[in-house]
């Protein structure tokens, strides 16, 4: 606002006003005619706009799937802007209040307005909430005097024709909106909606009281004659003032038709129109809107890994992912088993083997042998307290079981693979066995080898 009217002051911008002009325009523009400057100010008084509102609802639930609302809102707002010309002619003279001007175009802030509105909802369920309804109306009126701070009004000296409907009044608004939950996961869902017209202002496209802005408004005649009949004074178009044509020809340069103004809604006469604002009223529009929609579950399944190779034996149920019809014995499903996962092939007595090393650097700690080819395993005693394989086999040394008379390197074969036989066989050295309690709960076979003789 501001900007503009830094712009518009009359030193920076010249404005030429041009009646009646022809499309296109021909001359030179050096030979416009020398008109005074136009200007835009601001009122001194101009003050920022405020509103008021206020709301009343109320709710009320009438059984368990099925509740009612109603709620009223008025709001009224003041010091609205506007633009209006303090410099128009007047309607006696004609002439301009301060020649030495055009147009004295001047933002304020002196309109009103006034919005009243009730809405009513309603939303029910049935079918065990498969089916759902919402619908809701809402009557509505605003009047104001502005359509904002761009706009000047068609009577620059009497606002009082500027009060009317506002620009976007609409009087009902209906909406209506269901949902059908069907099997299988799919929903059929429709929104109507139906409303009412918004007005429009009715102009002559003329400018009937010269202050250079074609936005003047016809006089009401006979309120019983149809609505788009109108008849337009002789000055406007040729004839003789003071006498009415039919103006759908003489607007059209037809031939010039005196009528008779009791059968004619609307006159186009000289000066100021006595119709209000926005006395239109435009058309009402009604849609729908249907759809279909469907439900897609988008899970994420829980993947399962297998080893390569967890187990030698191609009827192990870790063999390439394939269930076997026993129990296996192998060090990984074996291990399972110990941490309180069920076994792939029933529940068979768990077995297993305590190598003791009496060497007294090893007295005290425990051994564990990786467990992955152990039924293709053979041990060699290779030095004392050593224990070796032909297969790589690979040993962690962990602190002292307490649980145990000795530490001990635990491990879960097969009972009739390599390991035991290698174990009860002796395989050049001697072997002790004795039945001892571990610290799980049952018993198992216990091997000690003592160290080779110096």
């Amino acid at each position: 606002m501001e900007a503009r009217s830094l712009l518009l002051n009359g030193s920076h911008l010249h404005q030429v006003v041009l009646s009646n002009p022809s499309f296109p325009l021909l001359g030179n523009p050096a030979d416009l005619p020398d008109q005074a400057p136009s200007v835009l100010l601001i009122d001194p008084r101009i003050r920022a706009p405020y509103a008021l509102q206020a709301t009343l609802g109320l709710e009320r639930k009438v059984s368990r799937d099925t509740s009612f609302s109603a709620e009223y809102m008025m709001l009224r707002g003041f010091r609205q802007y506007r633009q209006r010309d303090v410099n128009a002619p007047l309607s006696l003279t004609g002439q301009c209040p301060d020649p030495s001007f055009l147009n004295v175009d001047q933002f304020e802030t002196s309109g009103s307005s006034h919005f009243h509105s009730l809405t009513l909802k309603s939303q029910t369920t049935v079918f065990r909430g498969r089916l759902q309804f919402h619908s809701q109306y809402t009557f509505s009126h605003s009047i104001d005097d502005t359509s904002g701070m761009l706009f000047l009004p068609a009577n620059n000296l009497d606002l009082r024709s500027e009060r009317g409907r506002s620009d976007f009044d609409q009087r009902h608004r209906f909406t209506f909106a269901g949902v059908f939950n069907m099997p299988r996961n799919f929903s059929l869902g429709c929104i109507a909606t139906a409303y009412s017209g918004i007005p429009y202002d009715i102009t002559t496209g003329f400018d009937d009281n010269s202050d250079t802005v074609v936005n003047d408004r016809p006089s009401v005649g006979s309120p019983y004659a149809p609505w788009n009949s109108v008849g337009v004074d002789g000055s406007l178009v040729g004839g003789t003032r003071g006498i009415l044509y039919d103006g759908a020809q003489a607007l059209l340069r037809g031939p010039l038709v005196p009528v008779n103004g009791r059968n004619f809604r609307w006159w186009i006469v000289p000066g100021p129109g006595n119709a209000g604002r926005n006395l239109g009223n435009g058309p009402g529009l009604s849609e729908a809107d249907l759809r279909l929609t469907k439900k897609l579950m988008l899970r994420e399944k829980p993947e399962r890994r297998y080893p390569s190779r967890t187990c030698p034996q191609s009827s192990c149920g870790c063999w390439n992912g394939r269930p076997a019809a026993r129990t296996c014995w192998c060090a990984t499903c074996a291990a399972s088993r110990e941490g309180g996962q069920a076994g792939h092939g029933g529940s068979a007595p768990e077995r297993s083997v305590t190598v003791t090393i009496g060497e007294p650097a090893l007295v005290g700690t425990r051994i564990r042998l990786c467990a992955r080819q152990l039924d293709q395993a053979s041990l060699e005693l290779q030095a004392p307290g050593v224990l070796s394989t032909d297969v790589g086999l690979t040993m962690q040394v962990f602190p002292a079981d307490s649980g145990l008379p000795a530490p001990a390197a635990a491990c879960a074969p097969d009972p009739g693979g390599p390991l035991f036989r290698a174990l009860e066989g002796g395989r050049g050295s001697s072997f002790a066995t004795r039945a001892v309690a571990s610290s799980r709960r049952k018993p198992s076979l216990c091997a000690t080898i003592p160290p080779a003789a110096a």
